[in-house]
């Protein structure tokens, strides 16, 4: 199903905000809009989840409704909610009551038998024993079965899980847990792998792997649920509204529960490791990515890796449409992260992939032309810099090339800004972003605030993968001056690989086509429909139905897009999760 998602955030002037009333005014402010045209103003108006304007306390005061709720700024900064764009804002504890088994060091199948006996004898009854990082070569033959693994740990749910992700190898128990049976469907290309007589082998590849995974976090859910509603509650209260999480399925999966319950107080872009690329990949055919509360659509490398490995996993990812970042740790391992991100994105023929380099605050010079040419952009955490300093301070080299902010951004580099925390070791943003500004650079350059307040907001949200912005005004004259706009952003290389939609007047009357023909002159690179008439006027451009179509089954949805040329719906918005979930998978591929 082709599903509306990806958004920009734009600031709107109140002389051009559809007519809609304000539930909250604030005013007597000193408010930065991101706008480079317009950096300023005095008050913001808002309605629900939306920003609806910033202006003069005059023009806010005037859309504010009897009800609406009116806080008087006091002279003090107003910014957009602040988005971190590396966080570990879970870390699901797989080491209770044991660490995992790390068989990639262990020698052969007899080495891994004896050490899950070890932890059998160790654990009481019903603990789960988890395994990671095998190989083929680990089992120096066929891979092993539930039964062999039942021999070794009875009473024990026991999994195992490849050094890529892609495949787990389960027990009788572990399978029992998690649901899994003969009746259970495999998820293409997922499978259950199952002998003659269709019971499951243990052997779980791809997308059913999430069985195994949620049973394994059901047994201290209630305890990550009340540590996650801690962190966001910390969280709000420094400003940060959304954050990249970067972290495993167990995480993912907690998170996802989380949201479909409706407790998710931050927004979440969630990033998977890379080496199971194909696992999101499939999730994402089967579940979508989400919506703006929890989304998905980026996996994340970790640690040093040869430059063979970083390249299938890295040209894969980005072959199925996934983003992929990666944590850099030495500038060795920088240039060759960077040599296959120019190669992969020559060799697909990528217009705007937005790579990410995480970390890798010391940039050498000669790396910047590579981040360029390679569509790159530097994700990278202030509050890290002290670590470099304590580091030096003990007696280590003092890096040559530390933050170098103004040479990434004239060389049309962007930077997003995070902390790297999580928990007891959360930063504010009010204090990463004096770290920032205090950092001078190696020639001698300082980041501005209007700069480190980009890196923490607009350019932050891009670095989420955000490219697409709808917009709507109460006058259609208005359009025209947004799309001019757009344009010279996108000429300046701001909003490379962007788009913009713009939405016509939801009410139509007849007689009104003269109003669409406005909306139609601002040549916007396509138009959200919401009537027949839309359908009808817009029959030869690119077009997108939103929710005012109502499309809440899977022969709705195929009948827009088949008969009127819909790039994609938007789903209706009176449907709960079930349903959602149920429509997307009853039309996949479209």
């Amino acid at each position: 199903m082709r599903v509306k998602a990806g958004i920009l955030w734009i600031a709107l002037s109140a002389a051009g905000v559809a007519a809609q009333t304000a539930t909250l005014a604030v005013v007597n402010a000193r408010v930065w809009t991101g706008d480079a045209a317009h950096p300023w103003a005095e008050a913001v108006a808002a309605a629900g989840e939306r920003i609806l304007a910033a202006g003069s306390n005059d023009e806010i005061r005037a859309l504010a409704g009897p009800s609406a709720r009116v806080v008087d700024g006091r002279g003090g900064l107003l910014t957009p909610g602040f988005i971190d764009s590396h966080i570990h804002l879970l870390a699901f504890d797989r080491n209770r009551p044991l660490t995992p088994i790390f068989m990639r060091f262990l020698a052969g199948r007899e080495e891994v038998a004896a050490r899950i006996r070890s932890y059998a004898a160790k654990l009481p009854p019903g603990g789960w024993i988890l395994g990671e990082d095998w190989t083929d070569s680990t089992w120096r033959g066929p891979l092993p079965s539930r039964a062999w693994l039942d021999r070794l740990a009875p009473g024990h749910p026991v999994r195992l899980v490849q050094v890529e992700g892609a495949a787990g190898i389960a027990n009788s128990a572990a399978l029992r847990a998690a649901g899994i049976t003969r009746q259970t469907p495999d998820e293409p290309p997922g499978v259950i792998e199952r002998d003659r007589a269709g019971e499951p082998t243990g052997i779980v590849r791809g997308g059913p792997m999430w069985r195994v995974e949620a049973a394994i976090t059901d047994r201290d859910r209630a305890h990550y649920e009340a540590a996650l509603e801690k962190e966001m509650a910390a969280l709000l209260h420094m400003g940060v509204t959304s954050v990249h999480h970067n972290n495993a399925w167990y995480d993912f999966l907690i998170l996802r529960r989380m949201h479909e319950a409706g407790k998710l107080r931050v927004r979440v872009y969630a990033s998977p490791g890379l080496p199971g690329w194909p696992r999101l990949r499939d999730y994402i055919a089967a579940h979508g990515r989400g919506d703006s509360w929890m989304h998905w659509g980026a996996v994340k490398g970790y640690g040093t890796i040869t430059e063979k490995a970083y390249y299938r996993w890295v040209s894969g990812a980005s072959q199925a449409g996934l983003q992929v970042m990666v944590h850099t740790g030495s500038n060795p391992e920088l240039r060759i992260l960077l040599s296959v991100f120019e190669r992969v994105r020559r060799e697909q023929n990528l217009q705007d992939p937005r790579f990410r380099v995480e970390h890798a605050h010391d940039m050498p010079p000669d790396a910047i032309p590579t981040m360029v040419r390679a569509g790159a952009l530097a994700s990278w955490q202030p509050p890290l810099l002290l670590h470099t300093d304590m580091r030096t301070a003990a007696g280590q080299p003092a890096p040559k090339n530390l933050f170098p902010c103004r040479a990434l951004l004239q060389a049309g580099v962007k930077i997003a800004f995070g902390t790297d925390g999580g928990g007891e070791n959360r930063t504010s943003p009010a204090a990463s972003l004096a770290l920032a500004l205090e950092r001078v650079a190696p020639d001698g350059s300082r980041i501005t605030l209007d700069e480190a307040l980009r890196a923490y907001t607009l350019d932050a949200a891009w670095a989420a993968g955000a490219r697409t912005l709808y917009c709507e005004f109460e006058n259609p004259k208005h359009y025209r001056d947004a799309v001019r706009r757009f344009r010279e952003l996108q000429a300046a290389g701001d909003s490379a690989g962007s788009s913009i939609w713009v939405a016509p007047p939801r009410i139509f009357k007849p007689g009104e086509d003269w109003m669409l023909k406005q909306v139609r002159s601002c040549e916007a690179d396509g138009y959200l429909v919401r009537n027949y008439d839309h359908l009808r006027f817009f029959a030869t451009e690119r077009k997108r139905g939103d929710f005012s179509l109502n499309v809440a089954n899977p022969w709705t949805a195929d009948f827009f897009l088949s008969r009127f040329g819909l790039e994609r719906v938007t789903a209706s918005y009176d449907l709960n999760v079930g349903q959602l979930e149920a429509l997307l998978r009853a039309a996949p591929g479209r």
